[in-house]
């Protein structure tokens, strides 16, 4: 049959407004666009593509129409697109994005090109750019370089909704924002925004949440005032009906700086149980690590139904790296069971799975089990030089951001101990997981020096201080928490002398060793109410 010629491909084409797939289009018409497409211009590649948009995207695999218009669109675009204006680029992009049609080479190349005019783009260009930027997943270098002046000169020109797709893009293509008043000036338009009449989308906040919690080895200076400043907007914000996984994200960004939202971290880990039978391993990963690091406490039935949960996850995803870090997390809580230590520890999944990141839990599961429960401990055997290969890795990580306050603490203690009270006393790491020096009199007492890092909100010790100190107990050792404030108080040596002789005293005489043999019950803990 004769193709149509281009007037009367089109007009069929742009008549269509019945159809939702483009796959319920004559396939004829089809094969004669996909021909008349490489001879229009650019104003009817945008045309053609606009109508495209208005199709659904099918989930997966496209069909066999959508990859004829798309190829024939692609072949176009990679031709002649970059040689059109910025503006032009970016809304083609994007419209190519919205049909799914998606070629990752074109779109980091016309990036790339343009990255060196961003400033001075109008603050939408630039939303759309760093839109497409996580497309991606990639930021052109010279956009890192600069983008922190650009966004301090177009924030007070963007609402919320343009604001959360900046800081969603930043996060996506692991892009940290350093500047504590841009940061600021972020908070003021999320609070601005929360007072206003008009409700504000929780995946705005999520996506802020995100950009706070950061990539990597964030720096804090500055940052805790900032987090602090998000969680109490978020306090006075109905979070109850939000989704689990915006509630999941917020709840767990003071981790970062130690600091917990009690009243989000709380209403976070309720929707968790509400929907647990139904929610991803990773939210429950999530939840689980934040209840953790803030040493927070669940009842033995909330311990027994996230126990059976993480063993029988909905879906497979990472499935071993999801296990071990839940498996973690129940440990520090002071939860045991058998089958999750075993399956942390299978051989085959040890020698298969990819175990960065999980060096630390590994040895935190295999010490806790093998102090506070010997009987399951047992069952399982692992190559001694793969446990103290976890444990070197995790010393030579934690000795980066070992406290010194923590360090100068114990020193003293020390020094006090053996020079003006005259005992017998060593200082060290007394527990093989963790890096704080401690000092240890005798055979059965240890003072656990604790540094302003093991604090959250500058007053409850978080869960890692926490558990080195029921280890230490459960190991035996009579233990006495000397609390940083003990080195910064200002008092004279003679008074801190008279303290530690104190403390001392009733220890010295006591014999017996208060060691656990059996599997430990769920121990008193901080709720969530407490902090409230």
């Amino acid at each position: 049959m004769k193709a149509m010629n281009t007037a009367d491909c089109l007009y069929e084409f742009f008549s269509d407004t019945t159809n939702t797939k483009i796959e319920d289009l004559n396939p004829k018409l089809i094969d004669d666009l996909a021909l008349t497409i490489p001879h229009l211009d650019l104003h009817c590649i945008y045309e053609v593509l606009l109508h495209m948009s208005r199709y659904e995207v099918p989930r997966g695999t496209r069909s066999e129409q959508q990859m004829k218009l798309g190829n024939a669109v692609d072949q176009y675009c990679q031709l002649t697109l970059p040689n059109n204006s910025f503006r032009d680029q970016i809304v083609v992009l994007d419209l190519y994005y919205r049909c799914g049609i998606f070629k990752s080479n074109l779109f980091k190349s016309i990036l790339i090109a343009q990255s060196h005019h961003i400033a001075e783009w109008s603050p939408e260009e630039v939303v759309q750019y760093l839109f497409l930027s996580n497309l991606i997943r990639e930021i052109p270098v010279r956009t890192v370089e600069c983008v922190e002046s650009v966004l301090s000169d177009i924030l007070a020109s963007l609402d919320i909704a343009e604001a959360a797709i900046v800081s969603y893009s930043l996060y996506k293509c692991k892009v940290n924002i350093v500047s504590v008043s841009l940061w600021e000036r972020f908070m003021s338009l999320v609070e601005n925004s929360i007072r206003s009449d008009e409700p504000v989308e929780e995946r705005y906040i999520s996506a802020f949440a995100k950009l706070l919690r950061g990539y990597g080895q964030v720096p804090i200076t500055g940052r805790v005032g900032i987090v602090k400043r998000f969680l109490d907007i978020l306090s006075n914000v109905d979070s109850q009906s939000w989704s689990l996984e915006s509630q999941v994200r917020v709840a767990s960004v003071g981790t970062q700086v130690k600091l917990c939202n009690a009243k989000v971290v709380y209403n976070a880990f309720l929707t968790l149980m509400a929907e647990l039978d139904t929610c991803r391993p990773k939210y429950i990963s999530t939840m689980l690590f934040t209840y953790a690091y803030f040493n927070l406490h669940i009842t033995a039935d909330q311990g027994k139904r996230l126990i059976e949960r993480v063993l029988n996850p909905i879906d497979d995803y990472r499935r071993y790296y999801f296990l071990v870090l839940c498996t973690w997390s129940l440990t520090m809580m002071g939860f045991y069971d058998k089958r999750l230590y075993m399956n942390s520890f299978d051989p085959h999944k040890l020698r298969s799975e990819d175990l960065r990141g999980l060096d630390y839990c590994l040895a935190v599961i295999w010490d806790s089990y093998r102090i506070e429960a010997p009987s399951i401990h047992k069952l399982v055997n692992v190559e001694p030089t793969l446990i103290d290969k976890y444990r070197m890795k995790t010393k030579q990580d934690h000795l980066r951001v070992t406290s010194r306050l923590q360090e100068r603490l114990a020193k003293e203690i020390y020094a006090i101990v053996t020079e003006q009270l005259e005992h017998e006393a060593k200082i060290g790491c007394f527990m093989p997981m963790y890096v704080e020096q401690d000092v240890k009199v005798g055979d059965k007492i240890i003072l656990v020096c604790h540094g302003l890092t093991s604090y959250y909100n500058d007053q409850y010790l978080s869960g890692g201080p926490a558990h080195r100190v029921r280890l230490l107990r459960a190991s035996g050792y009579n233990v006495v928490e000397i609390p940083y404030k003990f080195h910064t108080s200002g008092l004279q040596l003679n008074q801190k002398t008279s303290l530690i002789k104190q403390y001392l005293r009733p220890l010295l005489s006591l014999n017996k060793s208060n060691r656990f043999t059996k599997q430990r019950t769920i121990r008193p803990g901080i709720t969530g109410e407490d902090l409230m």
